[in-house]
């Protein structure tokens, strides 16, 4: 089967230049997400060391209705799935739902899995024992944990004995996520469509510098061949086929 060099040499282009977008999009998509991922715990560590500062100061006084207040305020944010601040027996004392209050922090963010509950107990008994918060991606990768060590002086009994509580909270990104997918969705339309756009204009361009003079050469040789020795190209220009 035989193709015409003035719809293949476009299409080519064209494939080519779908080609090329399409690995852009994949390569810089995972490059973006990496750093949408990244981008969001640090601002998560940022938020959960404040607000450690701040819950600190206000267990020492023991204005636990301070907390609470605080911890139902970042409610405001929608993508604060869950913030809890637990004593050191894990129960809750603030929570986004005052109705939390007095429940375990297993109840408030329920685990199905046995393996993941203990991997969870293990996370609060190393926090606890270093005393140095944590924030990590949760197994879903589509939320964020911050996990950060609370001092509850209010019940120490020496400064080796404080007992230490957790905050602990759950940041979903998805919709961060969606909205970065839309973004670059949008722009790799965008930079298709401008691609195309040159393969188009090399597509014209190759027909009537290139692929046009070609088939008058074609046409040319065949009339010669059938014997009209008048025959002439017409074909001017000062590159190989001038």
């Amino acid at each position: 089967m035989r193709y015409s060099l003035r719809y293949l040499i476009p299409l080519a282009l064209f494939g080519f230049a779908m080609v090329i977008g399409a690995i852009s999009y994949i390569y810089n998509w995972q490059t973006a997400l990496a750093d949408l991922k990244e981008d969001t715990q640090t601002a998560l560590r940022q938020q959960a060391v404040l607000l450690q500062g701040v819950f600190d100061h206000l267990l020492q006084h023991n204005e636990s209705l301070g907390l609470q207040d605080i911890v139902a305020s970042l409610a405001s944010d929608p993508n604060i799935t869950a913030a809890v601040v637990v004593d050191p027996s894990n129960i809750v004392i603030g929570s986004l739902q005052r109705g939390d209050i007095g429940l375990t922090l297993n109840q408030v963010i329920p685990r199905v899995s046995p393996d993941r509950l203990a991997m969870r107990e293990k996370r609060l008994s190393r926090i606890r024992e270093t005393r140095i918060g944590e924030v990590s991606l949760r197994d879903d990768e589509e939320s964020i944990r911050a996990v950060f060590p609370l001092l509850m002086w209010s019940e120490a009994v020496a400064l080796r004995s404080i007992p230490v509580g957790i905050f602990y909270v759950v940041y979903d990104f998805s919709r961060l996520k969606i909205e970065l997918r839309r973004n670059f969705e949008t722009q790799f339309l965008e930079f298709s469509a401008l691609l195309a756009l040159v393969a188009l204009i090399l597509g014209v361009i190759f027909h009537y510098g290139i692929a046009r003079r070609i088939i008058r050469l074609a046409q040319t040789f065949e009339r010669f061949a059938n014997g009209e020795l008048d025959a002439r190209t017409s074909v001017t220009g000062r590159d190989e086929l001038g």
